[in-house]
């Protein structure tokens, strides 16, 4: 009767350190990126679509079309799963994306969003000519905005992936926005502006999650 006792405490305390050490897994996943998960909801079958302009330096907007992003399936890379983000306007265009450490990157590591670091540049490149003059510079780095972000489907209080272009032989800096609202994901998007001023638009018209 004793040993059956000890063998029935021997299983439970066995069982218990391993529940314990599961559940550590299972926060620590957590603490790596539910946060950001929220503001790019990454389900197979959602899906966002928008309104596609130019917009001149003058505010005015000229229509293109509607495109959509969608998740059409996840896949494993170096090891960890990845989102696969598919557009309708091209059957070329993939991007992989997921969570990871609070910071939504791709399979190469380039960080494209987070809802907590506001300090750091999330990513920077140059480019260098032959000559070994830097002929451009680009970083993202987040952004609160002022106030509401206001979109066709409405307004949210979203934060600014945004991106800075320094092109030094011109003197000139411009700005790129990608603008994501938690629980809906991307709202609004501003490609760099080009030489005649007209941005590319990307304003969220309606949207579906699973």
């Amino acid at each position: 009767m004793i040993k059956r006792l000890l063998f029935f405490a021997s299983s439970l305390l066995l069982l218990f350190i391993s529940c314990t050490k599961q559940e550590d897994v299972t926060i620590d996943k957590l603490n790596g990126g539910g946060e950001t998960e929220s503001f790019t909801p990454m389900k197979v079958g959602n899906y966002w679509v928008y309104d596609v302009s130019w917009v001149d330096s003058m505010g005015m907007v000229e229509f293109i079309e509607m495109d959509s992003t969608y998740i059409a399936g996840d896949t494993m890379l170096n090891g960890n799963m990845y989102s696969i983000f598919k557009t309708s306007s091209s059957f070329i265009y993939t991007q992989y994306l997921r969570d990871s450490a609070q910071y939504l990157v791709d399979e190469t590591g380039q960080k494209f969003f987070s809802p907590t670091n506001f300090s750091d540049k999330l990513y920077e490149t140059a480019f260098v000519n032959g000559s070994g003059d830097t002929t451009s510079y680009t970083y993202r780095k987040m952004i609160i905005p002022p106030g509401p972000t206001h979109c066709l489907v409405g307004s949210f209080d979203a934060l600014d992936a945004e991106m800075t272009r320094y092109l030094p032989f011109v003197n000139r800096t411009s700005k790129a926005h990608a603008l994501y609202a938690p629980g809906v994901g991307l709202v609004f998007r501003q490609d760099f502006p080009l030489f005649s001023g007209k941005s590319k638009t990307y304003n969220l018209h309606h949207y579906h999650l699973e």
